[in-house]
């Protein structure tokens, strides 16, 4: 690195930041090696306690859906269909895809188990550090893929979901040990700036206690998380094509790569982008396809609930102050709602107040949006419906077909 530079600076992603690559960050998502340690997150969920128990299954910082929708990709025959899938990332960008995919699936699943469970999945804007729109004791099953290290407070973050479990509910998660794409660009920026008279930007630090299996377990340990479990895993990069992928790297916008490319104007980013074509070149293997390998060593861990966790036993609908927006009932002796105090408004764009159309929800009083591919007026045929109101805007593009009776 560059011997001006006196601090090294954490990596810090705000919301604005996926918003921003979002698209792109879709359309490469089953290709990039953040898709690798989710299969294993899975596992490690389903062998600590089987996903055919969940109660609620909540993905935080969902990125596009790719956790949710392997889960239900690969466990519909065991997920009971009253299972609430909560998919939340403070990127609206995000979440927004993942609403467009809810709807694909929706439109795809003619009939079936796997659709039923599509229809209980929730797309919502929410932060991993302050999820106080979600009951305490509440989820049964959490997946956070690579999220923690890159909030503000990592520590509050590991908290917020453990707040969130019930009695011996369980959380995996994963962060990066090594990542080869880094590395190349920060070799890269070596040799981009100086010519350009520009001082050589630190590139941000991931925090080292997410960084090794002791680390990331001494983390869930304090926040009182047992039966921990933590491992490696190998999740590379695998291009077949390095002037094209590199070409979408270095413009996606990503913040891995963004504090090299924010500093650069057009002719530097491509400058930017042959720099670290050659970098790869000279660093990384090649496949026997041909492919260029840029590896990378993801850490997972897995852990539960302690036992002597508060336990609420919800025989009823707990929906209390809620602004109802037509004679439908608010209560179930079977089911179990946890929706409680909206007293805000709907955007303006909606014709009528948004149904919230779930068995058993899980969001709390607190300024909030719900994401989804929705439409027009959902307060048709329901056993009972919950109209909240909330305060920010609630982003929708909604779809009749989504709101089917319960």
């Amino acid at each position: 690195m560059s011997s001006t530079t006196t601090t090294t600076p954490m990596l810090k992603v705000s919301s604005a930041d996926w918003d921003k690559t979002s698209a792109s960050y879709a359309q490469h998502s089953s290709k990039s090696p953040t898709s690798i340690p989710i299969q294993r997150l899975i596992e490690l969920l389903d062998t600590l306690t089987p996903l055919s128990t969940a109660s609620a299954i909540l993905d935080v910082g969902c990125g596009p859906g790719a956790a949710t929708a392997q889960i239900v990709d690969t466990h519909s025959a065991n997920i009971d269909t009253a299972t609430q899938f909560l998919a939340g990332d403070f990127s609206i960008g995000m979440v927004r895809l993942v609403s467009q995919l809810r709807k694909t699936k929706l439109a795809e699943l003619s009939v079936g188990h796997e659709r039923d469970l599509w229809t209980r999945v929730t797309p919502l804007v929410l932060d991993a550090t302050d999820m106080r729109p979600v009951l305490d004791d509440s989820i049964s099953h959490i997946i956070a893929n690579l999220v923690f290290f890159m909030t503000e407070n990592p520590a509050k973050a590991v908290a917020e979901s453990y707040r969130v479990l019930s009695q011996n509910g369980v959380m995996a998660c994963s962060s990066w040990a090594k990542m080869a794409w880094m590395e190349c660009l920060a070799i890269a920026a070596e040799r981009i700036f100086p010519p350009l008279g520009k001082s050589v930007p630190a590139m941000p630090q991931f925090p080292v206690q997410w960084a090794s299996v002791e680390g990331i377990e001494q983390q869930l340990a304090n926040a009182k998380f047992r039966d921990i479990h933590t491992e490696y895993t190998q999740a590379p990069i695998v291009v077949p094509n390095l002037e094209a992928w590199s070409h979408f790297f270095m413009n996606s916008g990503n913040p891995a790569v963004s504090w090299i490319t924010d500093e650069l104007d057009g002719a530097g980013v491509q400058e930017a982008e042959k720099q670290f074509i050659q970098v790869v070149k000279e660093q990384c293997e090649v496949n026997d396809n041909g492919a260029y390998v840029l590896s990378g060593t993801a850490v997972l861990a897995v852990g539960r609930n302690e036992i002597n966790a508060v336990v609420q036993d919800f025989d009823h609908d707990i929906v209390e102050n809620v602004v109802v927006g037509s004679d439908l009932d608010t209560t179930d002796e079977s089911d179990h709602d946890i929706f409680a105090g909206f007293e805000n408004h709907v955007d303006e764009n909606f014709d009528h107040n948004v149904a919230v159309v779930f068995d058993h929800d899980l969001v709390d009083e607190s300024e909030y949006n719900i994401v989804d591919e929705l439409g027009n007026n959902l307060v048709d045929d329901f056993d009972y419906g919950v109209f909240a109101q909330f305060i920010d805007s609630v982003v929708a593009q909604f779809d009749d077909d989504v709101a089917e009776p319960v």
